[in-house]
């Protein structure tokens, strides 16, 4: 719409210096934007004063927030909707220290997201559950760039003195929840360019509970989640190209650099559900596009693949992408690449030039090779910051050069930098360039 309600910082056009809106004194939301259409939110910092935490269990009573009198300095949300938000335009926001989520709530139309980083939220960056499982209309269309969601499920401290200011992070086994984006059982189209998913307490993007809906995740990373790195549901059609996932998901066990030295001290479920990297579910309904990601990490299986309804059909297109694995350093196994035990058939329309290395067994297949991907740097195993320091750009000897399909329409990398057009691509999520 040509005139909408705008909330602008100070300077928004460049945007240099985020204008602070906090809330304090037990407010349960910063912005609401229940019913709200047509609104455009650029250039805030939303956040409140407060250290205290109102998530997880286990933390001495002088850490807590006080919700009666007299009340802690501290704010539930930065922003709420429902399911009559819709037409709403979030940009250049860093919504971060917040006892409970960053986003809160079901949505009814678009969403567009552009540069937004979702931090340090007590309970979930972005939680499309109201805590009642009220679903989104079938108009809901979340269109993302730039999002970077990190941390969630941690209580951010406060006056901030680290670079990584977690003060204390709680699971679902110390009462916390954790995930970076989570849902109920509802439709919700949502695409995300050159996101990121990282550090959060539970699932990175996590859409399991989302069906028959359109999904796109391009150019885009996770690493470093307690549990998941993506997780779809049974949805109309999955496009996922051009993507990093690097499967470490005890890395939050031990220190990280920049973090105060006991931030993990609540937490201990480290790898929930299986272990697994990525899960979705398939049904006859759908489409999956699978195509030029790059993978390491460990765990039982980097796919999860199982059946929501009717499986009768191959639909799954998975070619061009590139994985790594590495021995469970609880378990000792190399991980698995697909779980398929749900699927009462080849769910495998097309799987075909795709690349190996060090997994523990390898999919037959004239084009399937398990090599050496000879990546920039493909760290050896010492501890769980060892894979902080992978680089998944290819070497010019890499045999992952020139040898993947033509794939029509992706003409650029996860770098941003041209494919070949009509030839055969480079293997995995970047192009070899000089």
């Amino acid at each position: 719409m040509s005139h909408p309600t705008r909330l602008l910082g100070e300077n928004y056009q460049s945007c240099s210096k985020k204008t602070q809106l906090f809330g304090g004194y037990a407010l349960a939301a910063i912005i609401n934007l229940q019913g709200s259409k047509n609104v455009d939110i650029e250039c805030l910092e939303l956040t409140d004063h407060s250290q205290c935490t109102r998530t997880g269990a286990g933390y001495p009573a002088s850490e807590g927030c006080s919700g009666s009198l007299p009340l802690s300095d501290y704010a539930g949300s930065g922003i709420v909707t429902n399911a009559g938000t819709s037409g709403v335009v979030l940009k250049n926001l860093d919504i971060h220290g917040l006892t409970s989520r960053g986003i809160l709530g079901a949505i009814g139309g678009d969403i567009t997201v552009d540069h937004v980083r979702l931090a340090f939220n007590g309970m979930a960056g972005w939680d499309f559950d109201d805590g009642r499982g009220t679903k989104s209309t079938s108009e809901a269309n979340v269109q993302a760039s730039y999002l970077t969601v990190e941390w969630n499920g941690c209580n951010e401290e406060y006056p901030i003195t680290h670079a990584i200011p977690a003060f204390s992070c709680f699971d679902q086994n110390k009462g916390g929840y954790g995930d970076g984006v989570g849902t109920p059982d509802t439709p919700l189209n949502f695409s995300c360019d050159h996101c990121t998913f990282r550090y959060n307490a539970q699932d990175g993007l996590d859409l399991l509970h989302v069906r028959g809906s359109l999904i796109s995740v391009t150019n885009s990373r996770s690493y470093g989640n307690m549990g998941q790195q993506w997780k779809m549901g049974p949805m109309h059609r999955v496009v996922f190209e051009n993507n990093v996932t690097v499967h470490n998901c005890r890395r939050m066990s031990e220190a990280m650099p920049g973090a105060p030295e006991e931030y993990h001290r609540y937490l201990s479920l480290f790898c929930r559900a299986a272990g697994d990297g990525i899960a979705f579910s398939v049904n006859d309904d759908g489409t999956y596009v699978f195509r030029n990601n790059s993978f390491a990490g460990y765990g039982a299986v980097s796919y999860d693949i199982n059946c929501s309804g009717s499986c009768t059909k191959a639909n799954i297109t998975f070619q061009n992408n590139l994985h790594i694995g590495y021995k469970d350093p609880v378990g000792g196994q190399l991980p698995a690449v697909f779980y398929t035990a749900d699927v009462p058939r080849n769910p495998f329309v097309a799987r075909d030039h795709n690349i190996y290395f060090n997994m523990r067994s390898c999919p037959s297949g004239s084009t399937e090779r398990c090599v050496n991907p000879k990546i920039a740097n493909m760290p050896e195993w010492k501890d769980e910051s060892s894979l902080d320091a992978i680089d998944f750009h290819l070497t010019s000897g890499s045999p992952a050069r020139g040898v993947g399909v033509a794939v029509q329409g992706l003409l650029k990398d996860n770098d941003g930098s041209g494919r070949p057009e009509n030839v055969g691509s480079d293997i995995g999520a970047f192009q070899y360039h000089p």
